[in-house]
């Protein structure tokens, strides 16, 4: 029987296979880098949330008074900003809003802004 009876792989096929399974593993570990993105965007947005929420509390617990544009920096790089009014169809109506920007992973600002009402 001899060499030739014996089957094996040839180049071409061992390359063929090796380009297939770089092809897929590349594609594997871009899924990677969007996860990390979409993970950081997330954890961004909750702590940015939290900290409007927090603001948000502590400024309905106070008695009101006007403040036009009030802004803070905060130590993670977040920006908070927030503003008291009197509502102008109700004078015993405050209008309250905060806001908290940031930069994302990408350099893009982002901001969450929540309003609240309260009664004088």
């Amino acid at each position: 029987m001899g060499i030739k009876s014996q089957r094996g792989f040839s180049m071409i096929e061992t390359v063929v296979a090796s380009a297939v399974l770089s092809v897929g593993l590349l594609g594997f570990i871009g899924m990677f880098g969007a996860g990390y993105k979409a993970l950081d965007a997330g954890d961004q947005r909750t702590v940015a949330a939290k900290l409007a929420r927090d603001q948000m509390e502590r400024l309905r617990a106070t008695p009101p008074s006007p403040v036009a544009r009030q802004e803070a920096m905060l130590p993670n790089g977040m920006k908070q900003s927030w503003t008291i009014l009197k509502d102008p169809m109700d004078a015993n109506i405050w209008m309250i809003r905060v806001s908290v920007s940031w930069k994302n992973i990408q350099g893009q600002t982002r901001e969450i802004e929540i309003k609240s009402f309260r009664a004088s």
